[in-house]
C-alpha cells in the first residue's frame, strides 16, 4: 500500500468517526418538558426534564435523538437548546473501583 493511500484511508476513517460521533444529554427545559418531533415536524412524544437521550447529528437548531420510554426505542428530533450535554457537567475523579461499586471524590472549595 502506498503512502498516499494510507493517508487517504486514515483521513477517511477520521472523517467517518466524526460523522458517527454522538453524545449523551439530559432534557433541560424551562417548561419542564420538551416535545420530540419526527421528520415532518409533527410532535410524536413529550419528554420530562432529566430524561436521558443519545444525541446524533445537530442540524442547525435541531438535534436528532434516540431514547427509550416504557421499553420502546424512539427516534426523533428536539430543539437543541433543550439539551444539556453530559460532557458539560463538572468531572469528578474516580478514586476506587471494585466489583460492585465506584468511589468518586472531589475536594470541597471553601471561601472565607
Amino acid at each position: 500500500m502506498t503512502s498516499k493511500m494510507k493517508i487517504f484511508i486514515s483521513i477517511s476513517f477520521i472523517l467517518n468517526l466524526n460523522i458517527a460521533y454522538g453524545q449523551f444529554a439530559i432534557i433541560s427545559d424551562k417548561d419542564s418538558f420538551c416535545n420530540v418531533r419526527n421528520s415532518n415536524n409533527s410532535i410524536i412524544d413529550k419528554l420530562e426534564n432529566s430524561h436521558f437521550v443519545y444525541c446524533f447529528q445537530n442540524n442547525s437548531n435541531w438535534t436528532d435523538v434516540s431514547y427509550s420510554k416504557k421499553n420502546i426505542k424512539i427516534n426523533g428530533k428536539v430543539y437543541s437548546n433543550r439539551l444539556k450535554y453530559i460532557s458539560s457537567y463538572e468531572k469528578i475523579p474516580i478514586v476506587e473501583i471494585t466489583s460492585n461499586k465506584v468511589k468518586l471524590k472531589k475536594t470541597i472549595l471553601k471561601l472565607f
